[in-house]
């Protein structure tokens, strides 16, 4: 893909629990295509272009493993993050709970000032008797209590909302930030793999 004076790059990094859905989600919205095999990764990128508004943007997707094996790699990839999803299972409260146990102090110690959206992915639970879902007043509330103005939900499998995560993050970044006087915009990284 050449970069034009009209096309402008945004990476954005997807973190969240193992097995929370996020490689789905990105694979759904990058092929409109749903595989339930899991494939374990220790990171992956994604490129991909689009428009929105009528302006281009070429995507950098970074889809960051959840497990806590990685975790002193994760850092590694926030400091050019232009904004994070952060994913959870609509299935899985310890997954909505290591949100704010583990991952917004990861990304808010690494990159103070970084804009994040909050995911809730398999959203196709919510039409299974037998499968019993965080209640969206829970999620709501969780978002509340770590700032985060955008919530989402979405399903890889139906593909419904994946377009539309992507679409917030793109706005999410585009949003003037209020950053406090003094504060640098930089992240910071402590990154050492040993």
């Amino acid at each position: 893909m050449e970069l034009t004076d009209a096309t402008r790059e945004l990476n954005i990094v997807v973190v969240g629990d193992d097995f929370c859905g996020k490689s789905c989600l990105i694979g759904s919205y990058l092929t409109n295509e749903f595989s339930d095999e899991y494939r374990p990764n220790m990171h992956e990128t994604h490129f991909t272009e689009i428009t929105l508004k009528g302006k281009r943007y070429n995507l950098n997707i970074h889809d960051i493993p959840g497990s806590d094996s990685y975790c002193k790699v994760h850092p590694c990839d926030y400091p050019q993050a232009n904004c994070f999803i952060v994913c959870f299972a609509i299935n899985d409260e310890n997954s909505l709970k290591n949100i704010q146990t583990k991952w917004i102090p990861e990304i808010k110690h690494s990159c103070p000032e970084a804009s994040f959206i909050l995911v809730g992915t398999k959203s196709d639970l919510k039409n299974s008797p037998s499968q019993p879902v965080i209640p969206l007043v829970q999620c709501k509330a969780q978002c509340k209590s770590i700032g985060v103005k955008s919530f989402l939900e979405c399903s890889a499998k139906t593909n419904e909302g994946a377009q539309k995560v992507f679409e917030t993050t793109i706005k999410t970044v585009l949003k003037p930030v209020k950053r406090k006087p003094g504060k640098s915009q930089q992240c910071k990284c402590y990154c050492s793999i040993t």
